[in-house]
């Protein structure tokens, strides 16, 4: 089971130094794990096969020293679970994000007992499809155009943490940043790393859109 309680109550580094309530959550088992409900629409190549093609992906989460040698699930798009997860933490020290594909592993150093904002942007594609890998707000790597295909585009529904095969381990989760779009580098460059709270601020542009949307609304 999921535990809610203080980082200090858990005996754990503070995320960002602030003491915020945080989730313990253990290693679950194929048929558990968290649901991630999208709610927007399709979008990209594969808007005509209903699904989200371009989205993105942001936690801040901690891995006990326990976990380090072990392949951890992150993400599965496959709503019952029946293969392999999709994005993995790499199952050695200070290991990266990713997976194996034909041409590239995993990216960037993910350290044990600490803090991390994880990060990761999907631009599926049949043909020149790839995702961006981000650690505390920089860019670590990304795969090679042509790897990332409709395996990696969601139905309305994936899940996280979760593996058909078990590999999964005990962690701890602050907070979690789902969008449905592909956020720019500046953008995950200013999420930055762990902190009390996880907020996208929009940039100018869309929230003048959205100001304009709601005058808009207005009778004369």
């Amino acid at each position: 089971d999921t535990d809610f309680d203080t980082a200090s109550a858990f005996g754990i580094a503070l995320p960002g130094g602030e003491d915020s309530v945080v989730m313990a959550f253990p290693d679950f088992a194929p048929r558990e794990g968290l649901q991630l409900t999208t709610g927007v629409p399709a979008n990209g190549n594969f808007n005509g096969n209903e699904k989200l093609a371009e989205y993105s992906l942001v936690m801040d989460i901690y891995w006990p020293k326990a976990a380090e040698n072990t392949y951890r699930a992150l993400l599965q798009t496959t709503p019952d679970n029946s293969d392999d997860a999709d994005i993995w933490f790499e199952g050695v020290v200070a290991g990266g994000i990713g997976g194996s594909t034909s041409r590239s592993g995993y990216f960037g150093d993910a350290f044990s007992d600490t803090w991390h904002r994880i990060g990761v942007v999907f631009y599926a594609h049949e043909d020149h499809g790839t995702y961006k890998v981000y650690i505390d707000g920089q860019l670590v790597g990304s795969k090679r155009p042509g790897e990332i295909g409709e395996r990696w585009a969601l139905d309305q529904i994936a899940l996280l943490l979760t593996d058909n095969n078990y590999e999964t381990e005990n962690g701890y989760l602050n907070a979690l940043l789902f969008s449905g779009r592909a956020l720019s580098d500046q953008e995950m460059t200013e999420l930055g790393g762990p902190s009390g709270e996880l907020r996208l601020q929009l940039p100018a542009t869309q929230l003048q859109q959205r100001v304009r949307r709601h005058q808009s609304g207005f009778g004369g």
